[in-house]
C-alpha cells in the first residue's frame, strides 16, 4: 500500500520509478472493529457506508533494503491509495 501511494505521488509530480520489494512477516496480534456510518446530503439523501478501525502488530523478517526504505517513507506519508480511507499511519519499533 505504501508503494502504491508513493507511485501516485511520483507519477503525479514527475517521472520517477518506485522499485518493487521482497518481504516476509507474520501477524502477532490484531483487533478490528467495523463501524456503520450514516451520511446525509441534500442531493444524495441518506446513505450508509462502512469503515474499520483498530490495530495490528506485525513481526517483519527477511525484508530487503527497498522494503525497509518504503517502511520509513510510510511512517511519514501513511499507507494506502489516498490520504483517507487507506491503511493509515503506523510506527516501526525494534523488538
Amino acid at each position: 500500500m505504501i508503494r502504491r501511494r508513493l507511485i501516485l505521488f511520483v507519477n503525479e509530480y514527475g517521472n520517477g520509478r518506485v522499485p518493487d520489494f521482497r518481504i516476509k512477516g507474520e501477524i502477532l496480534e490484531e483487533d478490528w472493529k467495523k463501524h456503520e456510518l450514516v451520511h446525509r446530503s441534500r442531493r444524495g439523501g441518506k446513505r450508509k457506508f462502512y469503515g474499520m478501525t483498530g490495530f495490528a502488530k506485525y513481526k517483519v523478517h527477511d525484508a530487503d533494503d527497498n522494503a525497509m526504505r518504503l517502511f520509513r517513507i510510510g511512517e511519514l506519508i501513511g499507507a494506502g491509495a489516498k490520504a483517507s480511507f487507506g491503511f493509515g499511519f503506523f510506527r516501526i519499533s525494534p523488538i
